[in-house]
């Protein structure tokens, strides 16, 4: 009698979910196609070329519509059951509000899991495939040189600040180095009009260095050199170029080691840590949508059916809304990359720990 319910419950959830992730990746994608189709009409792109970039945007429309379909399956599931009574002998024959909702919450948390898994492992490639062809049909390339570096190299140990770092040559141009001991004091200075990355540290050109001499350091004695070159100089060109980098078209591992990198370079790192950090607590809002539907379905007593929907919905938006506003604040500076993802996660999921406690059954 319990396998057979707990059978029927998630062919109506799976039910509902596939409708409402049909429908909602359908949504996506002609958003994404209006959104776009101007440039390809004006640039003459064929629709072969335009029906590939759709295909590759297919895994990550499916991984943004899965929290709302679930979302939508749940509480279409349940509200049509409250709508028609069908709860009433369930609840009459001893079986609590828990243990009928069990399979939906296990089953949201299954999607989580696999949802994330569909993330790392096809979404990734897919949409960095995806973002790259779409570029090179509308022919808008990204030019990865950055005027007016600082960046800090060696545990910040050493300083570099240039004019101009360009992208195609890895050169950069009217160059300051300084190089601090680990007390924080003036060791070294270099002035080069110029450095050229030579695949394992950089070579700098009309080199002026300035050592610390004499027993009380604070005289310094100045070197010219046509060419100078030490392995201490290896920071790699990526951390000069302009950010334009996107950690969501990176695997995991490669995206730790660029805010990492970020991190202590100087450079700013917040942004790309709280689109790394959101990536994990993106993948607990399918369990969130599962849990938010369990809880308002059961408290309401007229239209259940339709007040469930426009009950979940609104917690979704709001749920949506909070976490856009935490990642802007996270950004800014206002609060850790790391809280700015996991704030509202664990602030929604005691609100439906709450609401499920205090359920009608």
């Amino acid at each position: 009698m319990i396998v057979t319910l707990d059978r029927f419950i998630l062919k109506q959830l799976l039910t509902g979910v596939f409708v409402s992730l049909s429908f909602f990746v359908l949504l996506l994608h002609v958003i994404e196609l209006f959104a776009n189709i101007g440039r390809y009409l004006s640039l003459e792109i064929p629709a072969a070329a335009v029906l590939r970039v759709q295909l590759l945007y297919l895994p990550k429309s499916i991984s943004l519509a899965l929290p709302l379909s679930v979302l939508f399956g749940v509480s279409y599931t349940l509200g049509i059951m409250y709508s028609r009574n069908e709860l009433i002998s369930v609840f009459a024959g001893g079986m609590s509000l828990r243990r009928f909702v069990a399979p939906v919450l296990v089953a949201g948390a299954l999607l989580s899991v696999l949802g994330f898994l569909f993330e790392e492992g096809v979404v990734i490639e897919s949409y960095r495939r995806k973002n790259t062809l779409q570029r090179e049909l509308l022919q808008a390339h990204r030019d990865f040189s950055n005027p007016d570096v600082a960046v800090l190299g060696d545990a910040n140990r050493v300083v570099y600040i240039a004019d101009f770092y360009n992208a195609d040559r890895r050169t950069l141009s009217g160059l300051l180095v300084v190089v601090r001991n680990r007390a924080g004091e003036l060791e070294e200075r270099i002035d080069a009009a110029s450095a050229q990355w030579t695949g394992e540290y950089w070579e700098f050109s009309e080199a002026k260095r300035y050592l610390r001499a004499g027993d009380d350091g604070r005289r310094f004695e100045r070197e010219e050199h046509e060419r100078y070159s030490d392995p201490r100089f290896d920071t790699p060109p990526r951390v000069f170029a302009r950010v334009t980098r996107n950690v969501g078209e990176m695997p995991l591992d490669e995206a730790h080691d660029w805010v990492e990198s970020l991190r202590e370079a100087g450079l700013p790192y917040r942004r790309q840590a709280s689109e790394l950090y959101e990536r994990y607590a993106f993948a607990t809002t399918p369990f969130l949508m599962a849990l938010f539907a369990t809880g308002v379905g059961s408290r309401l007593r007229k239209n259940v059916l339709l007040g469930s929907l426009l009950t979940s919905v609104s917690l979704g938006v709001v749920y949506y809304v909070a976490r856009m506003v935490l990642n802007l604040l996270a950004v800014s500076g206002s609060v850790e990359p790391l809280w700015g993802a996991w704030a509202p996660v664990l602030v929604f999921l005691g609100l439906g720990v709450l609401m499920f406690r205090h359920a009608r059954t």
